[in-house]
């Protein structure tokens, strides 16, 4: 019985799972959000919680402790002169460095130089923030 744990409800028949059967639960659902029918059910289901009223306070409370974070702002000013140095033709966008795609993205690796930026697609773009390279 040592492997059992109760929730705050006490002995639930529902809730109460051996340890090895919540990690093997938690395993699964990990594995099925990264598919692509888990993604889209993920997004309706994130959607739907969104137009509830817990949902837009949520989202309200993450974008006003965003606006403040120094660091984003910092972030933002270098997003902010590479849009405008896009526009007033400064700069052109490039394809992808590492495939050529088209679709390409500028990716800041010193954020004190905003147009010192290397131009890649999103899933490279996505590799170098992950790590991946």
């Amino acid at each position: 019985m040592k492997d059992f744990k109760h929730g705050a409800s006490g002995y639930s028949v529902h809730k109460c799972r051996c340890s090895v059967c919540k990690i093997a639960n938690s395993e699964y659902q990990s594995a099925y959000s990264k598919t692509e029918k888990g993604k889209v059910r993920h997004s309706i289901a994130n959607k739907k919680y969104l137009r509830t009223k817990a949902g837009k306070l949520s989202a309200a409370r993450h974008y006003l402790n965003r606006i403040k974070d120094p660091v984003y702002l910092f972030k933002r000013k270098a997003w902010d002169a590479v849009n405008y140095a896009i526009e007033s033709g400064k700069i052109k966008k490039e394809p992808c460095k590492i495939c050529g795609d088209i679709n390409s993205q500028a990716h800041h690796s010193d954020y004190n130089k905003p147009l010192d930026i290397i131009w890649l697609c999103d899933q490279h773009h996505r590799q170098i923030h992950r790590g991946d390279k």
